[in-house]
């Protein structure tokens, strides 16, 4: 299992492969690919409760979601 990426480095292509094999993460990033800029929208784009809507598309970092609608 690949690790999330450190502060320390930059993401390789493994950890974004990784990342996005997670499918609720990867249908959060593309509704924020399409544009949309709230939870309310992601959740109802890709069928998500709010919670999860919430989760996927954060940064992680060290193992753990971030805070915010980060890209990274």
């Amino acid at each position: 299992m690949s690790r999330a990426p450190s502060e320390d480095r930059s993401p390789s292509c493994r950890d974004v492969a990784g990342l996005l094999a997670q499918t609720d993460r990867r249908a959060a990033y593309a509704a924020l690919a399409l544009g949309v800029t709230s939870v309310a929208e992601v959740a109802e784009l890709t069928g998500l409760r709010p919670p999860a809507a919430a989760a996927a598309p954060q940064k992680p970092t060290d193992g753990e979601s971030g805070t915010s609608y980060e890209r990274g």
